[in-house]
């Protein structure tokens, strides 16, 4: 269905692009409608802002938040259907103050997606990280960085809307296989990716 005919059990994937020092990224995600939307402006309103405020209480001030798109989970038709995807400005910043020196883009806060049945997803995030949030082998993070981004996603999580419930979903072109995510969870360690990886770089 069309982003403008939002149904109950529809998924929609969600990118967030971020740039800084002239690279630019996106963490994707994906979304369930938990029922009909008799005004999809406002329900795809809701999710952006949840969205977008989450990332930004993790990401440091420096990274600047440039847009936001929410498409259909099946690939935009051919023709063209301006009605499967949606693009908005953000011009924001990123809300966590550095204390020192951040750390290379490459090294990434490690998130799970947690379910309840099957394994965790991940979630990596570039531009949060400062040398005073690791120490020694494999970068490990220190337990005050862990609490400290752990309830900054804590806070965000609480305030996600009704409407919407964050999911992994795959399959082609449906999705076959839907669990929903019950809880974000910082890992002990960082993951080392590079700058142009596919993860990140996906086409919107």
């Amino acid at each position: 269905m069309p982003i403008n005919n939002i149904v109950q059990g529809e998924i929609f994937t969600v990118r967030i692009y971020k740039r800084l020092e002239g690279q630019e990224w996106a963490n994707s995600y994906e979304v369930q409608a938990t029922d009909a939307s008799s005004d999809p402006i406002i329900s795809i309103g809701l999710l952006r802002t949840w969205l977008v405020g989450l990332e930004r209480a993790i990401h440091l001030a420096e990274v600047f938040f440039d847009r936001i798109t929410i498409s259909t989970y099946q690939p935009d038709s051919r023709p063209y259907d301006p009605t499967r995807f949606v693009s908005f400005p953000i011009f924001l910043p990123g809300q966590r103050a550095r204390s020192g020196d951040a750390l290379t883009l490459a090294i990434c806060l490690f998130v799970r997606r947690e379910t309840n049945f099957g394994r965790s997803g991940k979630l990596l995030y570039r531009g949060v990280l400062q040398e005073g949030d690791v120490a020694g082998y494999r970068s490990a993070m220190l337990t005050s960085s862990i609490t400290t981004l752990q309830n900054a996603i804590n806070t965000a999580w609480s305030a996600r809307p009704a409407f919407w419930r964050l999911v992994m979903a795959s399959g082609v072109p449906t999705p076959t296989d839907v669990r929903e995510v019950v809880n974000l969870g910082v890992s002990a360690f960082t993951t080392v990716k590079k700058l142009d990886n596919r993860y990140f770089d996906r086409a919107p």
